[in-house]
C-alpha cells in the first residue's frame, strides 16, 4: 500500500479523531489530556509515513533535536519506525509553532542515542500527530510535561 494510499483512506491509520477543542487550553495543562488510547494507528503511521513526510511542529522540538539529539527529521523518523505499542504513554492535544491543536500520541524512549560517542538522552518523549494535508507532524520533548505523567 502507497502512502497516497494510506493517507486517503485516514480510516486505516486514525482509531478516532477528537474535534478541535473550542476552549483556551493556555487556561490548564489537564485540559490537554484526551486519553489512555492511541488515537492512529502506529504500525500504520509507520508504514504509511518517511523521513521526508515529518514536521518538526515547535521551535523547541527543533532546537531539541538538533542540539540535544543531535538528529534531524529522518533521525526522529528512525525513532517512530522503531517505537512499539509499550511505548505508548498517551494521547494529548499539542500546539503548532502555527497555533494550530493537533491530536497527538505520546510514546516515551527510555533512551535515545546520540552520534557523540557514548552519548544517550533518557526519558524523550515523541508525540505525533497527522496534518490534514496529510504530513506526520511531531513534536520533541526531551523532559516530562505534566500532560506526560498523567
Amino acid at each position: 500500500m502507497s502512502t497516497e494510499d494510506l493517507r486517503a483512506g485516514l480510516t486505516i491509520v486514525v482509531n478516532f479523531h477528537p474535534k478541535q477543542p473550542d476552549w483556551s487550553l493556555g487556561t490548564g495543562r489537564a485540559r490537554r489530556f484526551i486519553g489512555k488510547t492511541p488515537i492512529y494507528n502506529l504500525s500504520a503511521m509507520q508504514v504509511g509515513f518517511s523521513g521526508g513526510d515529518v514536521i518538526l511542529a515547535t521551535g523547541d522540538c527543533k532546537q531539541d533535536v538538533r542540539h540535544k539529539l543531535h538528529s534531524d527529521a529522518y533521525g526522529v523518523w528512525d525513532a517512530i519506525r522503531a517505537l512499539g505499542a509499550s511505548d505508548y504513554n498517551n494521547s494529548l492535544w499539542c500546539q503548532t509553532s502555527s497555533g494550530f491543536w493537533l491530536p497527538c500520541d505520546s510514546y516515551l524512549i527510555g533512551r535515545w542515542p546520540t552520534p557523540v560517542r557514548g552519548n544517550t538522552v533518557d526519558n524523550v518523549y515523541v508525540k505525533f500527530g497527522m496534518s490534514k494535508t496529510g504530513k506526520c507532524v511531531v513534536v520533541i520533548s526531551c523532559h516530562p510535561s505534566s500532560e506526560d505523567e498523567e
